[in-house]
């Protein structure tokens, strides 16, 4: 039966309850089909004095709020109602949308078959919401009993908008349905929004059940991106694992807090306005593990980030640990058959912005597999994979310095160590030392003195005579200490135990990435050439250098040399503290040369003799004879009295052959010593004009010709395809110049390089048709 409204049905229901209808008397249910819960709330409201307000989730959920009812609970509560009474039945309709539509006729048969009691005409009310349809569908047209009467009373009001139903198996704080009483008491709600949530277990363990109708869609969430995709409609680029459901939900109470989008959301869990490469692995490591996930999918769902090393390392990461990328960077680059040079030096650039910034070494475990996996490479393309910044690596390097194309990039501090010297305050009969640490510096890498350094050493220090000769030749570092600080009274003085000329260029050129310009004074310490002698005042003192070389036990190749450089470059840190305009000099230099693994034979055996017996304070030189090893010398102390000293020479001992490295003897290397004036008040560099001859070059003749002026002071180098070379002056012409090597066809990208001074350049290599064009 339909109505056209509330008030029609109750009209008729008022008639129905005193109906003396055979069927009205015997059946005293009725159906009430509606269509929303306000309608609901309004009969209610009529029938308040009619009947009793029966809801089945107060009744029978009282112990157990999240259970399942069965069709003999609600048969029980109807069977069991008081026959004197009417009574509303509410929720049976949230209850039926689990049936299946045999369950439904069931149940709904044996509704309408209950007896009542002809001396009491009562009713059982039972509204349906939002199921008419099913209703007619499944039940009524199967009725046996649908000619006799009509026991479903319909108001024909018009459907409202669907409520979708999202069933989810995870708890939610705004959940609107907890439990299965929540459920079953939806009528409650007068208005109900057009989303519900349900964190119900047992609903959603049956939610396969479940039948639509007119009023409800129910949606089953499989998991939180889901959740996320289909309620909050915010697209989430990242494939659901189970494995990783932490992640998801946090990002699940992240995307509560505030609605957006997946990359907004990212780069407030990350701390950026934009991301850049170079940042993450340092992202990574302070990062936690939720972090470093959404940093993972940020990255792989940027298109900027394609084909990049970064996002080949990062689809494979399935582990969120600190290490866990920092090693696959490490060693991904293995797996690729040919990397291209992008994504080697990709990877070579942030890991050594990485490391840079977080200040810690290679861990062990990496670099002993980087050994495996070099060992396998070819030795020609292994300079390819290596980031030079491990133990192992900086070993290999040193060992296979032939084999390295491009030094500058691979292991900076090295190529800075191994410039050649260049001073515009000595001498020109004093430019041998070029030469002499040229020499010096090549044979410490190769760990074998060569024939030039020893033949140099020979003869600048082959007696007495020729040692004083160039000795006395440069200024004492004190009178170019006074001299400075007395022009530079607001310097800070800087003494630096231990630094000689060999690590010069490294230190003037780290000093130079501080932010300082230099000005390089050369000097002799004072004989014996140890502290004690050659200590001036000094407003900050650093002994890192001297300490390591007194705490060694042997020396080994290739570690010292490594060690050494990170010495300086760590010095060079703690300078840049110390003030912008410095006075920064020294006592004295060192060798390894001296040491037994260069010298395997004791030649002398004085008992007294000092610092590994490079020198001895003697009282008489009447026992004692010059000879090409050592030499008499005498000095004053501060107070003014006499010392009498014999000194080595070269590199055989007095006393026992040291096993590590030395200093108190005579050698280069001990004695000359560096002043250096570091300003970055100081702006003044040295200028030129650079004019490349022909920018066209015939590959089968391939002689570069450059004009400069000023004509410079030190020598001129070019550097090329990652490489450095000198370049030769022909003083007629007045032109320098160098035959180009292992170029290809096409443009070169060359700079030419006077000191501190750098012009880079774009030349044409040129060959077949173009070569003869030109020709």
């Amino acid at each position: 039966m339909i109505f056209g409204n509330l008030d029609e049905l109750i009209e008729y229901l008022n008639k129905d309850r005193v109906s003396r209808n055979t069927y009205s008397i015997r059946f005293p249910t009725r159906l009430i089909m509606l269509s929303n819960y306000k309608l609901l709330h309004e009969l209610i409201n009529k029938l308040n004095n009619k009947a009793n307000v029966i809801s089945i989730g107060d009744i029978l959920l009282d112990e157990n709020e999240d259970r399942w009812l069965t069709q003999s609970n609600i048969y029980n509560l109807i069977k069991n109602l008081d026959t004197q009474n009417d009574f509303i039945i509410l929720g049976i309709s949230e209850f039926l949308r689990f049936f299946s539509d045999n369950e439904l006729y069931s149940f709904i048969n044996f509704l309408l078959e209950i007896e009542g009691s002809p001396e009491r005409n009562r009713r059982i009310y039972i509204p349906l919401i939002g199921m008419r349809n099913r209703i007619e569908n499944a039940f009524l047209n199967k009725y046996h009993r649908r000619f006799e009467w009509d026991p479903l009373w319909i108001i024909n009001d018009p459907e409202k908008d669907k409520v979708k139903i999202y069933l989810v198996n995870f708890n939610l704080e705004d959940a609107n349905i907890r439990n299965t009483k929540d459920y079953l008491n939806l009528w409650k709600k007068r208005e109900i929004p057009s989303t519900l949530i349900s964190c119900s277990d047992i609903i959603y363990y049956f939610a396969d059940k479940v039948v639509p109708d007119e009023t409800f869609d129910f949606i089953k969430i499989e998991n939180i991106k889901e959740y996320i995709e289909k309620v909050w409609n915010i697209k989430v680029p990242i494939e659901y694992e189970e494995t990783e459901d932490r992640f998801w939900k946090q990002l699940f109470d992240k995307f509560s807090t505030k609605k957006s989008n997946f990359n907004e959301l990212a780069e407030v869990v990350l701390n950026i306005k934009t991301l850049k490469l170079e940042d993450t692995l340092y992202l990574w490591h302070h990062g936690d593990e939720f972090s470093r996930w959404i940093l993972k999918w940020y990255i792989l769902n940027n298109y900027e980030f394609n084909d990049t090393y970064t996002s080949f390392v990062l689809k494979d990461i399935k582990e969120f640990s600190k290490n866990s990328l920092i090693t696959d960077y490490w060693l991904k680059i293995f797996s690729i058959n040919t990397p291209t040079s992008k994504l080697l030096n990709e990877r070579r650039s942030l890991l050594r912005n990485y490391y840079s910034k977080i200040n810690e070494e290679v861990p062990k475990f990496i670099d002993e597999r980087l050994e495996e996996e070099i060992e396998k490479l070819p030795i020609d393309v292994t300079y390819k994979y290596l980031v030079g910044i491990s133990k192992f690596e900086k070993k290999w390097i040193i060992k296979n310095l032939d084999h390295i194309y491009d030094l500058s990039n691979i292991y900076p501090e090295l190529s800075y160590y191994l410039e050649e010297l260049h001073f515009e305050n000595i001498n020109e009969q004093n430019n041998w030392i070029i030469e002499y640490f040229n020499e010096y510096r090549a044979s410490r890498l190769r760990n074998s003195i060569s024939d030039r350094h020893i033949s140099i050493l020979n003869e600048k220090n082959n007696n007495s005579k020729s040692f004083y000769n160039w000795y006395f030749s440069f200024d004492k570092l004190e009178n170019i200490y006074f001299k400075e600080i007395e022009k530079n009274q607001e310097s800070k003085k800087i003494f630096i135990d231990g630094l000689g000329l060999e690590f010069l260029n490294l230190f003037l050129r780290l000093l130079k990435e501080e932010g300082y310009t230099t000005q390089v004074y050369i000097g002799t310490s004072e004989l014996p050439s140890i502290t004690k002698f050659n200590k001036l005042d000094a407003d900050e003192s650093i002994n890192d250098l001297d300490k390591y070389l007194h705490d060694q036990n042997i020396y080994k190749y290739p570690e010292n040399i490594i060690e050494e450089i990170e010495i300086i470059k760590n010095i060079v840190k703690k300078v840049s503290s110390f003030g912008d305009d410095l006075i920064i000099f020294s006592d004295h230099g060192f060798t390894p040369f001296a040491s037994y693994q260069f010298n395997k034979f004791k030649r002398y055996n004085f008992e007294d003799a000092e610092h590994e017996g490079r020198y001895m304070e003697i009282t008489s030189e009447k026992n004692f004879i010059e000879d090409e090893d050592f030499f008499l010398h005498t000095s004053k102390d501060k107070e003014g009295k006499e010392h009498k000293y014999i000194i080595t020479l070269k590199y055989a001992s007095l006393s026992d052959v040291p096993k590590r490295e030395v200093h108190g003897g005579a050698t280069p290397e001990e004695i000359l010593v560096p002043l250096i004036h570091a300003s970055k008040k100081l702006v003044k560099r040295e200028k030129f004009e650079v004019h490349i001859l022909k920018t066209d070059i015939s590959i089968r003749n391939p002689i570069l010709e450059v004009k400069i002026k000023p004509k410079p002071k030190v020598k001129v180098k070019i550097e090329y395809s990652g490489r450095l070379y000198e370049m030769n002056y022909n003083k007629e012409s007045d032109i320098y110049s160098i035959k180009l090597e292992n170029i290809k066809v096409g443009n070169l990208s060359i700079k030419i390089k006077i000191g501190e001074f750098e012009k880079p350049f774009e030349i044409n290599i040129i060959g077949g048709m173009k070569e003869r064009d030109i020709l």
